[in-house]
């Protein structure tokens, strides 16, 4: 994956403007890597899209990521940095049967299921609680399900024992899909856990970044009467020490 343009990440942003929040990465993995097809990366497990979002990132904005956490004991606002390839995942091997295949044996049920991806995602962003999102995603991801006695059964004659089984097993399969962080809070001493989403946090600084690089494109076009095309063209470099000199 090379470093995208500025051209790049600015057609990125608008791209993903009008995306669903789901799928904003896939658009900007369509614009920032030509050659990509942006349906077979929707259908990717949310570990896969992700590792490449953090390489994505890290060539992009770099390595180090800062953000800010709250305290869930007291609610102080916690500065956390960390580097990218301390969440990297090494994800095991998975079944036969295709990307994201799994099967699940515990009490006597086995069930057949996949991964969930961002389309999965996007289907259950509009649950009205997490428990509704978490049957929406259990019924696009369950493929097969067989009681003890061998006979196929409904999804919903699941018992939650065995659902839970299904839960950690997409976890353990997929651990780059579900970053988690320890915290401790220097404040009231709680210890607590950051959930950390790339997706999320790129698309943030995605936004900054277009925000703030068209201002910069506004400002030289009404200086020079340059065209935006070569404006972006320009080094980040050059165009600060442009800027600088229309502000002496």
């Amino acid at each position: 994956m090379r470093t995208p343009s500025a051209t790049e990440l600015l057609c990125a942003w608008e791209r993903a403007l009008s995306r669903p929040a789901a799928l904003r990465g896939i658009a900007v993995l369509e614009s920032c890597c030509p050659g990509t097809d942006g349906e077979e990366l929707a259908r990717l497990p949310i570990g896969q899209r992700d590792a490449r979002l953090l390489e994505l990132r890290s060539i992009t904005f770099g390595p180090s990521v800062p953000c800010i956490a709250k305290c869930g004991f007291c609610g102080e606002s916690l500065d956390v940095e960390f580097g990218l390839e301390e969440i990297r995942q090494r994800a095991p091997a998975l079944e036969a049967g295709g990307v994201g295949a799994l099967r699940v044996e515990a009490e006597g049920w086995e069930v057949r299921a996949r991964l969930p991806n961002s389309l999965d995602l996007e289907a259950a962003a509009g649950a009205r609680d997490a428990e509704e999102a978490k049957g929406i995603l259990l019924s696009r991801c369950v493929e097969s399900v067989a009681a003890p006695d061998g006979q196929t059964s409904p999804l919903e004659a699941l018992p939650a024992q065995i659902i839970a089984a299904i839960s950690d097993r997409m976890s353990e399969a997929d651990p780059q899909g579900d970053v988690r962080l320890e915290l401790n809070c220097p404040e009231c001493g709680g210890e607590g856990v950051f959930v950390f989403d790339i997706g999320t946090y790129l698309w943030e600084e995605l936004q900054a970044f277009a925000k703030s690089l068209m201002g910069e494109v506004h400002e030289l076009a009404h200086a020079y009467s340059w065209s935006e095309s070569d404006i972006l063209n320009m080094s980040a470099q050059r165009r600060s020490y442009y800027l600088e000199m229309i502000g002496a």
